[in-house]
């Protein structure tokens, strides 16, 4: 299986409808990065991708595992090139 996360930013969601396909998509929600980033919000089991429990909804599996990836590889390197010296 190949999964090839796309990023993007909407700008502030707040009350906008979003309509998935429901054959796709059972449910949408928004979770802040300053709760994916909040190192409390996950729990790590040796071979088990990571739990993200800090939303509306536990995050786990291979969704998990890219909202980690994602804060750790992009949100963490994007933080430490815009921080004022």
């Amino acid at each position: 299986v190949a999964v090839t996360p796309i990023v993007v930013y909407l700008g502030e969601i707040g009350h906008l409808e979003l309509e998935p396909n429901p054959d796709e998509v059972a449910e949408c929600f928004v979770v802040p990065l300053s709760l994916l980033k909040n190192s409390d919000k996950w729990v790590h089991r040796e071979g088990y991708a990571p739990i993200f429990v800090g939303g509306p909804h536990v995050i786990w599996g291979l969704t998990g595992y890219i909202c980690e990836r994602f804060t750790k590889d992009i949100l963490a390197r994007y933080a430490t090139r815009t921080t004022p010296h």
